[in-house]
């Protein structure tokens, strides 16, 4: 067993790695304890003859500057696209139809009637959501709901679900808005209206972003950092608390102790850790939780075997259009540097079935969370019984807190600041 230390990380994921970094960063002993032969977690890019082909996340959104200050930290450059400033497409009706960009884009909208344009011309001048005063948090709604009542039915219908479906993989009417969507959510608490936000340039910026060689370079990098502080093939079994110590075993044989823990296990693996002292809200969390399995497919071609040249970020299709398909981003054209010269790199995002793509590449199925309504509710729950039945325990990872590398980060570090100083 290792010694002594004030902080066990389960999960060498992105918000384990940066956890883990920043707070060896600032001197404090760490052990960083991953299950599997690998660290990255849902980030895995395959690198051959030129391709640097991702098939977990692609990047992650420039809202957070913390991510460059990071990739500095360990040698790496980032890359910031251009393509989310360019052409996206809706599927709808059978036909790809682009997204205008731009202050007023949306009102040239070709998969919107008259009807459905007018009617964004009022969401400037619509009042914000209130919260319910009687509840700690702001109270829930869809992703549907907050579309229609911001926008209108077509924008729901079209726009807001297949962002719904696309990039989450979940259902727009049962899916949290502002557990989603958290930035969207405060920029209506703050500003009100979205498309003034917009106006004014304090709407989320949607440019993406990459380290330099892709996301398993990041990975890795950090990782190199850590030294001995990381176990690989480490899975934990056991979690308990004796004395004011955590205890992280496995098969018996205990793999550290520490003062704190920073778990960013799946909510359903960190109550079966837990076993009996798990609270019984995160439990009902845990039994509650909804996830959907997601394949990543690449596609590589000839630019020349291409009749349309797929400039721009990609497509998203609403569920009413049944595509084969939850979104495919047009990597070529994202991340030109990640593609040999003349060719083109289609990656689509598709339910975790068996699909055609490119065999010759691993395609691995991910588990994600889909937070329906309600989520935010029993978090807050979960947190709160933790916090009261389980002192020195943090919770981070996907199950809880965003789906994506923005939330890992934001979460890593908000916990890594909290651990180092108690």
């Amino acid at each position: 067993m290792s010694n002594f230390k004030l902080c066990t990380v389960i999960g060498a994921g992105a918000s384990g790695l940066i956890a883990s970094h920043v707070m060896r960063r600032r001197g404090k002993g760490v052990c960083l304890l991953e299950a599997s032969d690998r660290v990255g977690g849902k980030i895995h890019t395959v690198r051959s003859d030129g391709w640097t082909i991702e098939m977990g996340p692609a990047g992650w959104l420039d809202h957070e500057p913390e991510w460059h200050k990071l990739c500095e930290e360990v040698g790496l450059g980032v890359e910031t696209s251009v393509a989310g400033d360019g052409e996206r497409l809706l599927l709808k009706g059978g036909k790809l139809h682009a997204i205008p960009s731009g202050k007023l884009g949306l009102l040239r909208a070709s998969f919107l009637s008259p009807t459905g344009r007018l009617r964004l011309c009022l969401e400037p001048f619509l009042p914000r959501r209130a919260g319910d005063p009687a509840r700690s948090i702001t109270a829930d709604e869809s992703v549907w709901e907050f579309g229609r009542r911001r926008f209108g039915k077509e924008v729901a219908s079209t726009l807001l679900d297949a962002a719904a479906s696309g990039l989450f993989a979940g259902d727009s009417k049962t899916m949290s808005f502002p557990a989603a969507f958290p930035h969207l959510a405060a920029a209506e608490k703050k500003h009100g209206s979205l498309v003034r936000a917009a106006w004014k340039g304090t709407a989320p910026s949607d440019a993406l972003c990459t380290s330099e060689g892709g996301l398993q370079n990041f990975s890795e990098r950090l990782a190199e950092g850590l030294g001995s502080s990381l176990q690989l093939n480490a899975p934990v079994d056991s979690l308990r608390l004796e004395n004011g110590q955590w205890i992280a075993t496995s098969k018996g044989e205990a793999l550290s102790q520490s003062q704190t823990v920073f778990s960013t296990a799946p909510a359903g693996a960190l109550v079966q850790m837990l076993g009996h002292a798990a609270p019984p809200e995160l439990r009902t969390f845990a039994e509650t939780l909804v996830t959907t399995s997601l394949r990543s497919i690449p596609f590589r071609f000839d630019e020349s075997a291409i009749l349309r040249p797929g400039k721009g970020f990609g497509i998203l299709a609403p569920s009413s259009e049944n595509a084969p398909f939850l979104n495919i981003q047009f990597t070529h054209s994202i991340f030109p540097s990640q593609v040999p010269p003349g060719k083109a790199l289609f990656r689509a995002l598709v339910r975790g079935k068996e699909s055609q793509g490119d065999r010759s590449l691993s395609e691995e199925t991910q588990q994600i969370p889909i937070y329906t309504l309600g989520h935010l509710e029993r978090l807050a729950a979960a947190e709160q019984a933790v916090a009261r039945a389980l002192p020195g325990l943090y919770l981070g990872g996907d199950s809880f807190f965003g789906v994506g590398l923005n939330p890992a980060l934001r979460r890593a570090m908000l916990c890594a600041d909290r651990i180092c100083n108690t």
